[in-house]
């Protein structure tokens, strides 16, 4: 079990360490938000899923789930605009 949740965290981090990166490194900024997107969209899909399936969870989880459905959102908006 703690093989799993280290390679959760492992996954996390490098995605918590691209996502930095793009705020300062242009050439990846797409790359950047796309991860983000990725990560902050799946989390939240997931939440409300559980939600749905398993009832309304605590006051702290749905606060979780608003801050990823926000910045999941923020993501794909800024990876759009860099694209176009």
């Amino acid at each position: 079990m703690l093989n799993e949740m280290r390679g959760q965290a492992a996954v996390m981090v490098l995605a918590g360490l691209t996502i930095m990166a793009g705020t300062v490194l242009t050439g990846l900024r797409p790359t950047s938000f796309a991860v983000g997107a990725v990560v902050f969209g799946g989390f939240a899909l997931g939440r409300v899923i559980s939600a749905v399936l398993d009832g309304k969870p605590n006051k702290d989880l749905v606060t979780g789930t608003i801050s990823e459905v926000v910045f999941g959102t923020l993501h794909v908006v800024c990876l759009a605009m860099t694209l176009s």
